[in-house]
């Protein structure tokens, strides 16, 4: 949802699909991208997954994919990424074809977050944060395995998402063994950043 406003009174337009996808692509490229970089931004919600490919702060293309961190599904996260993801998709939105993966939003936020502190960094930042995959997966892995106790433990765990931290980050780590992805850099901009970039630019 956009807000736009007259002189007079506030009004609100719903977005399509592709104008969410260009705000969101142009927030992450505003803030993380370098001019010619072509990047493949991954932004899981609770409901749905996009993947953005793109350049210059435009997109080249974009999908929607039925996997969230509040999605509640009998199929485990691998089999549920290969029932959403076909292989044609897996290939055109491929972490070989893109100079950087980059992921928003607070599911791969607080994962990235995470592998980086387990790796022996510092501070509470969450944006720029970069992890290997072996490293989320690692992640990914205790949250589902260690006792709830012991999950509260680990650095970076966000009690505000433990109600959907361990499947999201499962799913999060199934969509990104699919793609390819070897290595992820957080970015804490995205839709908003996005809508706010592109009045200014008029």
């Amino acid at each position: 949802v956009a807000a736009t406003s007259t002189t007079s009174t506030p009004q609100v337009r719903v977005l399509s699909g592709a104008e969410e996808a260009q705000a969101t692509f142009l927030g992450v490229f505003t803030r993380a991208g370098q001019p010619g970089e072509r990047l493949l931004v991954i932004d899981m919600g609770g409901r749905s997954t996009e993947l953005i490919l793109g350049e210059d702060g435009g997109i080249l293309a974009d999908l929607s994919l039925p996997l969230g961190h509040l999605r509640e599904s009998s199929l485990s996260p691998e089999d549920e990424v290969r029932a959403a993801l076909s292989a044609a998709d897996a290939q055109r939105f491929s972490a070989a074809s893109v100079d950087r993966v980059v992921v928003t939003a607070g599911t791969a936020l607080t994962l990235t977050h995470m592998a980086a502190l387990a790796r022996g960094e510092h501070g509470e930042e969450r944006h720029g944060r970069a992890a290997t995959f072996e490293e989320l997966a690692a992640v990914a892995e205790r949250l589902n395995t260690l006792p709830l106790e012991a999950r509260r433990a680990l650095p970076g765990y966000d009690l505000r998402r433990e109600r959907s931290l361990s499947r999201g980050a499962s799913t999060l780590v199934a969509l990104w063994r699919a793609l390819g992805v070897s290595r992820v850099v957080a970015c804490e901009a995205g839709l908003r950043e996005g809508l706010i970039a592109a009045r200014r630019r008029g």
